[in-house]
């Protein structure tokens, strides 16, 4: 079959022809789509036209509101020769005619409109960012192992023993991929001895193969990966050696083209890379709407207060947010702020979830939220919409509404990049959602974690009510989740990538198992025979079970009981709050570091001033309180 007609877009405020070798038309609000709609109805990136072969073809992206066919919602049709879409819902919603043209002759078209340089529009019409998304290089390949890389609106990839090739969201990538759930350096596929392998690049989302997340993934045969998601992920195909079928296109590499028409320089590049096979990815970057952010970013309220969240897979309704807003009796938390039983509220009944329309509008309660995945030593949990505000049980349409975020690279961030922050600060005294920006001000290290990016410190302004609110960078990624307000306005973000396994756990409907956090001590649990230690000190309090030596500090020890043992990790905490209300803390040994069932422990504290102390004493994941001498007098000499 020979090449299809072009196709004529046809809106309230004009309307655009656009041969079938001018690439990929993207419908949207984004200012770079091919078809700006400047309707709140409509996503900003809401449709896509693609042509092959058969014809032309609509695809829905994960729109908000969805794309209708004469009534029914579809995520993909094969176009007519005349075909209306409406795009989004209600008094905002668009319709878009879409005129399929019979070709008048199956030759092929000129070079320069295959890479989408000239595009025919009708006089007198005005259409902002219509630039071709792709352009493909076609080269002849050496006589060795291929596999071809398909995906659905795409022309296809070959990939030749030695080369290999790279997927995700960066144009740099050789396989560029416009998913919300893809990385922006998601996976690699490459030939190692006689084999294929796909191998998956510490992505956000994971990759997924079968259902089961995969790490490497050997390709002897047609397999599938889905990126991102298990159901919803982008599906890549992997063709190894001639299983792509008839009527493959075999380019040395794809050529993303985004040279705006009238450059004529840009125009002599492109044809030059054509004849050379050269290897080159050129893109203009896309930004989501402060509107969009502000969509995404949710008020969840409880029992005494709210914080805030991030719609991270509309689908599912999941929304992240931290612990300490969802379930701040949830285990770790203690030991993330290294307090004895610190004195938080309890867990509250139900979860409110408020949605606003734009940056300038109220919130408006509209679910209630289960709390499906939580860690309380990261901070962090994903909620799961499941009721409405009259206790009816959510139906798939009622979350249509939402909008959600990309997946951030958190691990790319440097310090002075931009960020900006999305919540609903009290301060604010406002029930819209409020936006600051500021720039990443360095890492903090977390031993338990074995990281040196435990957090990421910004300077952006960050008060109660921002906690587990959306922290992006500036094309609108999720990268952190506002969690800790420091000293001088500095605030700090639990990185996008510790939430991904809370995530992915979630999205799968399995339980999430922190492994930062250690269980729960047995009711046998005894602190005794608590006492100062220390060589150079002397005081009323007695007893101890190890001696640290001279080493200036004062040190306080304890005999413990009845602990698990074997290889668990237990935490162990000791307090000395003096008179004047002021904290005197020392935690256990590095994570993780197994106990014995019974054993000493000693505590040493720096600088410790004569005087009267309440001794405390905590171990397991809530730093229970297994100990307390009330107004113990120690004396240091």
């Amino acid at each position: 079959m020979g090449a299809p007609g072009a196709v004529v877009v046809t809106w309230d405020d004009g309307h655009v022809r656009v041969p079938a070798g001018a690439g990929p038309v993207t419908i949207g609000r984004d200012p770079s789509s091919s078809v700006v709609l400047t309707s709140s109805s409509v996503s900003r990136a809401h449709a896509l036209l693609t042509a092959d072969e058969h014809g032309w073809s609509f695809r829905d992206r994960g729109s908000a509101q969805g794309s209708y066919i004469d009534g029914m919602r579809v995520g993909e049709a094969r176009l007519g020769p005349s075909t209306v879409v409406t795009l989004g819902r209600g008094s905002g919603a668009v319709a878009v005619q879409l005129q399929v043209e019979v070709p008048a002759s199956s030759g092929p078209l000129p070079l320069r409109e295959q890479l989408g340089l000239e595009t025919s529009l009708d006089e007198g019409t005005e259409v902002a960012g219509l630039a071709p998304a792709r352009a493909t290089v076609v080269g002849q390949l050496p006589p060795r192992a291929t596999l071809t890389v398909r995906v659905a609106g795409q022309p296809d990839v070959v990939v030749s023993d030695g080369v290999g090739a790279t997927l995700g969201r960066e144009v740099g990538n050789d396989v560029v991929l416009a998913g919300r759930s893809v990385s922006r350096r998601h996976g690699r596929i490459e030939r190692e001895a006689d084999a294929w392998v796909y191998t998956d690049l510490s992505s956000s989302g994971g990759s997924w193969s079968n259902g089961s997340r995969v790490e490497r993934l050997l390709v002897s045969e047609a397999s599938s990966v889905r990126l991102g998601d298990p159901d919803s992920g982008v599906l890549v195909q992997l063709l190894p050696d001639g299983a792509a079928g008839p009527g493959v296109r075999r380019p040395s590499r794809r050529l993303v083209d985004r040279v705006p028409r009238s450059a004529l320089v840009a125009a002599t590049v492109v044809l030059a890379l054509v004849v050379v096979g050269t290897v080159v990815a050129v893109t203009r970057g896309s930004s989501v709407s402060t509107d969009d952010l502000a969509r995404a970013t949710v008020q969840i309220s409880y029992d005494e207060g709210s914080g805030s969240g991030t719609v991270i897979d509309a689908r599912r309704g999941l929304i992240l947010t931290n612990a300490h807003v969802a379930e701040p009796q949830a285990a770790g938390q203690a030991l993330l702020y290294d307090r004895l039983q610190p004195d938080v509220r309890d867990n509250s009944k139900q979860l409110v979830v408020s949605i606003a329309e734009s940056a300038g509008s109220n919130a408006e309660p509209r679910f209630v939220a289960d709390v499906v995945a939580v860690d309380g030593y990261l901070d962090l949990a994903v909620v799961k919409i499941l009721r409405t505000l009259s206790g009816a049980t959510v139906r798939p349409k009622d979350l249509q509404g939402l909008t959600a975020v990309d997946l951030g690279d958190s691990d790319a961030v440097t310090s002075e990049d931009e960020v900006r922050i999305f919540g609903y600060p009290g301060a604010s005294q406002s029930s819209a959602p409020t936006a600051t920006r500021g720039v990443v001000a360095g890492v903090v290290n977390d031993d338990r974690l074995g990281l040196d990016r435990g957090f990421l410190n910004v300077d952006a302004e960050i008060s109660p009510g921002n906690s587990g609110g959306l922290a992006a960078d500036l094309e609108g990624r999720i990268i952190g989740v506002p969690t800790l307000l420091r000293a001088d306005r500095i605030g700090s973000l639990r990185p996008i990538a510790l939430a991904a396994p809370l995530i992915a756990a979630a999205r799968a409907d399995k339980k999430y198992v922190s492994p930062y956090v250690t269980p729960e001590l047995d009711a046998a649990a005894e602190i005794t025979d608590v006492g100062l230690v220390a060589a150079d000190s002397a005081g009323a309090v007695t007893g101890g079970c190890t001696d640290p030596g001279d080493t200036g500090a004062v040190a306080i020890g304890f005999t413990y009981t009845g602990f698990p043992g074997g290889d668990e990790h237990i935490d162990l905490a000791v307090e000395l709050v003096g008179a004047d209300g002021r904290l005197w803390a020392s935690s256990s040994p590095p994570f993780p570091q197994p106990l014995g069932a019974d054993g000493c422990f000693t505590a040493t504290f720096d600088g410790l001033e004569s005087g009267t102390y309440d001794i405390l004493v905590g171990a397991g994941p809530f730093l229970e309180i297994l100990y307390a001498d009330k107004h113990a007098k120690v004396t240091v000499d």
